[in-house]
């Protein structure tokens, strides 16, 4: 019975070391999206810069944003088919209520830099409205990085402590397990130690 409960807490603490890797990796490359996400919009105020290359890059920037957003999201909230459990702890919690500002005004400027609801005639965005929205981004850059540093940074030390508690887990089962195995084979001693007897008081 012992061993059976042992098996199943530590395949509960695998499962959670698996999403662990799944919430880690994504949560770094939401630092990555955010720098690509500054850097392609800067690109398009560049001197210069081709309708065509313009809209190749529009399409860019609409395609990371879709998905840092919606990795957001999947982080906060959680996601099934990606492994993320969305079981934040009240650390991580606190993270993302303080990077929910910067992250609201870059998604913003972002809204703005692809002319969303605000474009010309060409279906180009407004080149003054533009230019203020990637200052917008370009803003609120590091401190969504700094705050995001500090989610992954929580994220690794919540994953190391569970390695720790299987570990603990581990040696404790095992620990019960050789104790429960010693008693056994003292009780076995002492059982035949105790028939020996009374074959012996019966012959006397």
């Amino acid at each position: 019975m012992l061993s059976i409960l042992g098996q199943l807490l530590v395949q509960r603490d695998l499962s959670y070391q698996k999403g662990d890797s799944h919430v880690v990796n994504i949560a770094g490359r939401q630092r990555m999206l955010s720098q690509k996400l500054g850097k392609a919009a800067a690109v398009l105020q560049a001197v210069g810069i081709s309708p065509d290359e313009r809209r190749r890059r529009i399409a860019e920037l609409r395609d990371v944003r879709t998905l840092w957003s919606d990795s957001h999201e999947r982080l906060k909230y959680g996601d099934p088919a990606l492994g993320l459990p969305g079981t934040n702890s009240l650390a991580v919690n606190r993270l993302f209520t303080a990077i929910e500002a910067p992250y609201r005004a870059m998604l913003a400027g972002v809204s703005q830099v692809l002319g969303e609801g605000s474009q010309r005639d060409d279906g180009l965005p407004e080149p003054a409205r533009q230019a203020a929205a990637v200052a917008q981004v370009l803003a609120h850059e590091d401190g969504y990085l700094q705050t995001m540093d500090a989610i992954v940074s929580q994220y690794d030390r919540e994953a190391e402590q569970r390695v720790l508690h299987l570990r603990w887990l581990e040696l404790s089962l095992l620990g019960l397990m050789l104790l429960g195995a010693r008693r056994g084979r003292c009780f076995r001693f002492s059982s035949r130690r105790a028939s020996d007897s009374r074959h012996v008081c019966r012959a006397q």
